[in-house]
């Protein structure tokens, strides 16, 4: 059985490139682009990892956490902002976020944050 990802980002080329990287290492990757989404899918699926954009059209990936966390015990969720603050990580470290990654996205930390080994070949 394929790995699963639950991808929560707006920025479409973002998504498109997570997508492509995700599922080319085997996983099952499924994507939204608002909280509303994200809470409806994480209600009704399992995952063994989140990517969680901070700021989002209705709301942020750190609210959705915690709304969801408790559906996805296990889970390895990854916030991916390109504002981050001494007040996100504290928050974030709060709500038991596994790692607070900055964009543009270092790829072996991305990888290395959900479990994986290693870099995608250039």
């Amino acid at each position: 059985m394929a790995r699963r990802i639950l991808i929560l980002e707006d920025e479409k080329l973002l998504t498109k490139h997570l997508v492509r990287l995700f599922a080319g290492r085997g996983y099952d990757v499924q994507t939204v682009a608002t909280v509303a989404s994200f809470l409806h899918l994480a209600r009704r699926e399992r995952f063994e990892a989140l990517l969680l954009d901070l700021h989002l059209p209705d709301g942020d990936g750190l609210d959705a956490w915690e709304q969801s966390r408790g559906q996805q015990p296990g889970a390895r969720a990854i916030l991916m902002t390109a504002h981050g603050s001494r007040d996100v990580a504290d928050r974030a470290r709060e709500l038991g976020i596994h790692a607070v990654l900055s964009k543009p996205l270092n790829l072996s930390l991305l990888l290395a944050s959900i479990g994986e080994a290693s870099a995608p070949d250039a």
